[in-house]
């Protein structure tokens, strides 16, 4: 049972369990557990209507308790009008009482953020600092969209609030660990 097994924990070993949490440190809140439905270990999960695409493609999520992001491997997942997801360990709604009202997150290398960019942004980079050849420009406070984009409005440092549209060619580097985002932004921008 040494091998990493995505799908099925019972298949797995302690250890197989440890080794993927430490794969990333680099997490991301997607949502949080609410209660359980039926009586064959469904949870319903609160979770931004854009990252629907991204449940649908994951083999496991991270559930925050004290502190740690410990994995749960998905057996499941429905998605009509209300996300429902069935982790492997839960068999009945009792054994899954402990998960309610936990947040849930998944690592950056999960996903490919170059396509889900605008969809993760939307829920995880408020409050993240924003950062251009080294130099603190701002925090991020709000996320604005419009027709064809998402622009992040910063509480700009030693200046006054400026605008720039998250679009991938702006953004070097998103460190979810840090909270910071790594941008080159076009000359002039920040002082429109």
């Amino acid at each position: 049972m040494g091998n990493f097994c995505p799908g099925r924990l019972q298949t797995c070993s302690r250890n197989d369990r440890a080794q993927l949490k430490t794969i990333s440190q680099n997490y991301i809140f997607i949502g949080t557990i609410r209660k359980p439905f039926g009586s064959s270990g469904f949870l319903r999960l609160q979770i931004s209507d854009e990252l629907t695409e991204i449940i649908q493609t994951i083999k496991h999520m991270y559930v925050s308790d004290m502190g740690h992001y410990l994995p749960y491997f998905i057996e499941e997942t429905y998605i009509n009008g209300e996300i429902l997801v069935k982790f492997d360990e839960c068999e009945s709604p009792e054994n899954c009482k402990a998960l309610v009202n936990k947040d849930v997150y998944i690592s950056d290398d999960q996903i490919d953020m170059k396509k889900y960019l605008k969809k993760v942004t939307k829920v995880a980079i408020k409050g993240f600092r924003v950062i251009s050849e080294g130099v603190l420009l701002g925090v991020i406070d709000e996320l604005e969209e419009f027709p064809s984009q998402i622009m992040a409005r910063v509480n700009g440092e030693n200046r006054t609030d400026f605008m720039f549209p998250l679009v991938e060619s702006y953004i070097l580097n998103v460190d979810f660990k840090g909270k910071a985002i790594q941008v080159c932004l076009p000359e002039g921008l920040i002082d429109m």
